[in-house]
């Protein structure tokens, strides 16, 4: 067996004597410290799982991970424990590009998880872009294209890629090598 596969399962392990923990009425035992690590490890445990289940397609299976990762979080946050904002925006994020991948998308709900992140950070690419992505299939066409341009001034080293993305978030059909051409001689008429 590989040590990936060693690790995962003991991090899965470890997910459900957390989770089983977290559902039972027995009071945590040890300090309240360690309780705020025991709390943060599962947070950022379910956020792993995800993200592997997520590269292997199993696009429901991540979306219960980060779900699971965000009630306890939110759980968290009514204990008094800060879980940290990078981990809720990446959660956010993640799940929002889970629910873009379920056929058919579950754009609303993408949506929403964009915002939450962007409320965490408005300048989170990815975020940006899948909000793009949602609106774009929800025919806010306008509105896709307006998240695109932030998501461009967000990460402005990439910009012609950012513009070539709204392109084909616009048109579905234009391939990208024509979306770069077409924003490549628009970028001359500009100038």
């Amino acid at each position: 067996m590989s040590r990936a596969c060693q690790d995962r399962r003991s991090r899965w392990q470890e997910i459900q004597k957390g989770l089983q923990f977290i559902q039972s009425t027995l009071p945590f035992p040890g300090s309240q410290d360690k309780y705020e690590v025991f709390i943060k490890d599962l947070v950022w445990n379910l956020f792993g799982e995800g993200n592997d289940v997520f590269k292997e397609g199993d696009w429901t299976k991540s979306i219960e991970m980060y779900t699971e990762a965000l009630s306890i979080a939110e759980y968290a946050d009514s204990e008094e424990i800060c879980i940290p904002t990078g981990l809720l925006e990446k959660l956010y994020a993640n799940r929002a590009a889970a629910y873009l991948n379920i056929v058919p998308g579950l754009y609303d709900q993408a949506l929403e998880d964009c915002e939450k992140a962007l409320q965490l950070n408005e300048g989170n690419y990815r975020a940006l872009y899948r909000k793009a992505k949602s609106l774009k299939e929800l025919g806010r066409h306008q509105e896709a294209y307006e998240a695109v341009a932030k998501c461009s001034l967000a990460v402005p080293q990439v910009r012609s890629l950012t513009v070539s993305v709204c392109f084909m978030l616009m048109y579905p059909n234009m391939q990208e090598r024509h979306a770069l051409f077409f924003f490549c001689c628009c970028c001359k008429q500009i100038l």
